[in-house]
């Protein structure tokens, strides 16, 4: 493929130019149960190289995304008690979805206007339908108009790894395997911290133009008069043309590598799964009451449809012991780690005692992590469908979470394996692990 040559010649290269500084700076550990190697950064790194070449950009439902899952699948097996793998159906085309139509109904809804008084309602009717599309499978990540859309299969990846004794809590580390079209918005450089600020005109201009056509049908049902607004109303559709339409040409038809986003997690979570299954057949398992659960999501990038299915179908046994979700999303910068105190546009809210934890031991072992909310617009991580539930959950991000954000290659083509740090893997890989072993000690001693 065309990432081939790029990606390992640039990444041996990366990793050369780094390996002086990580030893500088290479963090104490608080337990030395598992081991976290500088050459274990390396290798998550190299896995998900290796995956990129091998299979290119993962699209939800393509036969890349599917063969990614199988070769996810094998790894585990390798080090897993158990491994399998979890089919679901989904409409990935649903999701975003609502940017064409806010494009098509802008441009076709409006012209009814000149019909006359039927034109009114017609318009208030399509206006009002965009932005209730919007609402729910964005805002709120419903999936309300899925029949509107071809299913497609997903499929998560599972491993196991048992404790020596009873299970009395479980860990579960995770990522997503699949990646995303590339956003236009994203794609330049010199625009991107623009992002922000275009999304949320373009939906305060159609969200406010929807208002006064409600209003106008309204006043015009019990009063039959025109409100004076409406003498401005052409203005308006014609001044907020530039930032409602660009939104019809959001995503591109390509597709992002998905290294940092969010292939490097999924290499990260098979990596400790590695750590721990060669630990428990060498007759060394450092758990006595701890299940390891190691997860790569598909679907994340199509309103996080994977871990949602997960979620439902394992939700009574996610219950039956206390369960912990370390989820890993975007890891690029060490400088920017973070752990989100709430999900899904901010509506769901996170674990905060899970969050104290991780950032005392980020802070112990020489990492220091702030906590945050994800920017609002940004829309969510697969701890949502965890936290939606009462799951103890968070995710550790790896990049600026800000409403204005600059220098991104996530969801565009530069998103290549020499876009992230080492330093930033074997943070995480690190913090990751100190983790599962403190969780195992407290419900040990107790």
């Amino acid at each position: 493929m065309a990432y081939k040559t790029l990606v390992h010649t640039e990444i041996y290269n990366h990793i050369e130019d780094q390996e002086t500084n990580i030893r500088t700076i290479y963090p104490k550990l608080l337990d030395t149960t598992v081991m976290i190697h500088t050459t274990d950064a390396k290798d998550a790194l190299t896995f998900t190289s290796d995956i990129i070449d091998d299979f290119g950009p993962r699209l939800t439902g393509t036969t890349a995304c599917e063969k990614a899952g199988d070769a996810i699948h094998a790894n585990l097996s390798k080090y897993c008690d158990t491994t399998t793998k979890e089919q679901f159906e989904t409409c990935p085309n649903s999701f975003m979805a609502f940017m064409k139509i806010f494009g098509i109904v802008y441009v076709c809804f409006s012209s009814l206007l000149l019909i006359g008084r039927a034109g009114i309602y017609l318009t208030a009717l399509g206006f009002s339908f965009a932005t209730l599309y919007a609402y729910l499978h964005f805002v709120q990540y419903k999936e309300t108009f899925n029949f509107l859309f071809k299913k497609k299969s997903g499929t998560n990846i599972i491993g196991k790894i048992s404790p020596k004794n009873k299970i009395k809590r479980r860990v579960i580390v995770a990522g997503h395997h699949d990646s995303a079209k590339v956003m236009n918005f994203m794609a330049n450089p010199k625009l991107q911290k623009w992002y922000g600020p275009r999304i949320i005109t373009g939906l305060l201009i159609f969200f406010g133009i929807n208002g006064l056509l409600l209003a106008w049908a309204i006043i015009d049902i019990f009063t039959g008069t025109i409100p004076q607004f409406v003498n401005y109303l052409p203005l308006i559709l014609l001044v907020g043309s530039p930032a409602v339409l660009q939104f019809y040409f959001f995503n591109s038809k390509e597709v992002s590598p998905g290294a940092g986003d969010n292939m490097i997690a999924v290499a990260i979570t098979c990596k400790l799964a590695e750590l721990y299954g060669t630990a428990k057949k060498a007759g060394k398992n450092p758990l006595n009451h701890t299940e390891l659960v190691f997860i790569s999501f598909d679907s994340e990038e199509a309103g996080i449809r994977g871990s949602r299915a997960y979620v439902k179908h394992h939700l009574k046994e996610l219950r039956s012991v206390p369960t912990f979700l370390f989820n890993m999303d975007s890891i690029y910068h060490v400088d920017e780690l973070s752990f989100l105190q709430s999900d899904l546009n901010q509506i769901v809210k996170l674990s905060d005692s899970m969050i104290e934890d991780c950032q005392k031991i980020a802070q112990e072992l020489g990492y220091p992590t702030t906590k945050g909310k994800i920017a609002w617009g940004g829309g969510a991580t697969d701890a949502a469908e965890f936290g939606r539930h009462g799951i103890e959950a968070t995710t550790l991000l790896g990049m600026e979470n800000h409403v204005i954000r600059d220098h991104l290659v996530y969801h565009t083509m530069e998103d290549t394996p020499d876009k992230i740090e080492l330093e930033a893997v074997l943070a995480s890989l690190q913090i990751a692990n100190q983790y599962i072993l403190s969780k195992d000690k407290i419900i040990s001693s107790s």
